[in-house]
């Protein structure tokens, strides 16, 4: 995977290692990728930084040090990353071949940072002010600008499936912030479907439309947006 990566991954990777080591802690996670990435000249730092969030360094490195507490660990000269941290380079990677992209660039690494929720990183960016949704929406505008906003999520097979996705995008787009689309609008759209798998078995368990709704959208307030890596602010899931 690593010599898939451009400089700037690269630099954005070490940058990690760098703020992990500052901290005293001995493995690279989420949290450490996010300070990289800040500190790493790209998209994503040019996201981050830029008007709609002004995320600064110090200020996300002091929660990042709130979030996980100060570390004890030995300062090796190669860390090895956590099991999140992995799963976000690996989600990176996957948003990368979706994009139908040659190379992981920072785009992807903090596209991968929001896949999984809810998470430290995210609760991170809830504290700056910066909504991991809206944070996805700004990523894949800069990426896809002029594209075809379906673009960042890969199509289903089945009608249904496809169909089921068509009425996630309505629902996001809907929204005043035109917010990355979630799992739960894919559900809705599965459920308004009315047929196939999914639709059955949310009948046979006498699940209603309205009430689904009030239920995905208490879910999303509590526990903040559930964003996979091929998933763009156009609604699509």
């Amino acid at each position: 995977m690593v010599q898939r990566f451009t400089e700037a991954a690269r630099q954005a990777v070490m940058g990690a290692q760098d703020n992990a080591r500052t901290l005293g802690h001995d493995a690279i996670g989420p949290e450490h990728l996010l300070l990289g990435l800040l500190c790493t000249d790209g998209i994503a730092a040019e996201v981050l930084t830029g008007q709609a969030f002004s995320i600064d360094l110090e200020t996300a490195r002091a929660l990042v040090t709130e979030e996980l507490g100060p570390g004890t660990g030995t300062r090796s000269e190669r860390m090895p990353f956590t099991p999140e941290g992995k799963r976000a380079l690996e989600a990176a990677q996957t948003t990368m071949e979706s994009w139908e992209h040659d190379h992981i660039d920072t785009e992807h690494l903090l596209f991968g940072l929001l896949v999984e929720a809810p998470t430290p990183t995210q609760r991170i960016l809830f504290s700056l002010h910066a909504d991991p949704s809206r944070v996805q929406a700004e990523l894949a505008d800069r990426v896809w600008r002029g594209e075809p906003r379906e673009r960042v999520f890969p199509a289903f097979g089945n009608p249904v499936e496809r169909r089921a996705r068509e009425i996630a995008l309505r629902y996001a787009g809907a929204t005043p912030s035109g917010r990355v689309p979630d799992s739960g609008d894919l559900l809705l759209g599965f459920f308004e479907v009315g047929h196939g798998i999914a639709a059955r078995a949310l009948a046979e368990l006498g699940i209603r439309q309205d009430a689904l709704r009030e239920a995905v959208e208490k879910a999303r307030r509590e526990v903040g947006p559930d964003v996979r890596a091929t998933e763009d602010e156009s609604g699509g899931p």
